[in-house]
C-alpha cells in the first residue's frame, strides 16, 4: 500500500471544503459518490437501526439523503467530523431535529457516548485519511454493525488504499466479521463498501 505518509491537519480539510465547487453540490450531483451514499442509506434502512454514528462525515452529504429516507420512529443520528467548516456545512443541509453535527478529533473523542439503543456506524472515505482506525473499532461493543467504504486509488491524504474486496476483508480481518463487500465504481476505479460487524 506504498510508503506512510503523515495525516493530514484539520487546516488542510478546511480550506479543501471551503473552495471546493464540487463539495458544495448536493449529494446526488455528486457523481460516483451518490452511488456509494445511496446505497449506504439503503444498507441503513434495512439494518434498522435506533440510531446513527456517522465517523468523519464530511460536509453531511450522506446525512442530507439519510434524513430524506429515515422512519419517523428513527431516534438519532450523530455527525462527527474535526472540520469546523465542514461540520458548519452539514448544518446548511439538514435541519431534522433528530440529526446533531459536531467537532471533535476522533483520535481521542469517545464517539460511543452517542450510542442510544441498536446503533449502526457509518464511515464513507474516513479511514483511508487516517491510521488510528482500529483503534475506534476497539471502542465498538462487539456486535456493533458498521458501513464504511475505502477506495482503490491513491490521493495525497490517502495513508493506504485497496486493491481488492479481498484485501479490505483481509486487513481488518482481526476486528471485524464481514456481511458483504460492495463495489462501488469510480472511473475505472473502485470504492469498496463494506457491511460489517465488529468483533
Amino acid at each position: 500500500m506504498g510508503e506512510l505518509k503523515k495525516e493530514k491537519p484539520k487546516e488542510y480539510y478546511d480550506a479543501i471544503y471551503e473552495s471546493s465547487e464540487r463539495y458544495a453540490l448536493p449529494a446526488l450531483g455528486i457523481m460516483f459518490y451518490n452511488t456509494l451514499w445511496l446505497k449506504s442509506v439503503l444498507l441503513a434502512l434495512e439494518l434498522k437501526p435506533d440510531s446513527i454514528v456517522e465517523l468523519g462525515c464530511g460536509p453531511g452529504h450522506f446525512a442530507s439523503l439519510l434524513a430524506r429516507y429515515l422512519p419517523a420512529d428513527f431516534k438519532q443520528y450523530t455527525g462527527i467530523d474535526f472540520s469546523d467548516v465542514s461540520v458548519a456545512q452539514c448544518g446548511e443541509k439538514v435541519s431534522d431535529s433528530r440529526f446533531s453535527f459536531i467537532t471533535e478529533d476522533l483520535s481521542s473523542y469517545d464517539f460511543t457516548s452517542h450510542f442510544k439503543g441498536s446503533s449502526l456506524v457509518v464511515s464513507h472515505e474516513f479511514f483511508e485519511h487516517i491510521y488510528f482506525e482500529l483503534d475506534l473499532f476497539a471502542k465498538m461493543p462487539s456486535g456493533t454493525p458498521i458501513l464504511f467504504s475505502v477506495p482503490s486509488y491513491d490521493d495525497p491524504a490517502h495513508m493506504k488504499y485497496f486493491t481488492s474486496a479481498e484485501s479490505v476483508a483481509s486487513f481488518y480481518r482481526d476486528q471485524l466479521s464481514f456481511n458483504a463487500i460492495y463495489h462501488i465504481p469510480v472511473g475505472d476505479q473502485f470504492i469498496f463498501l463494506a457491511h460489517a460487524v465488529v468483533k
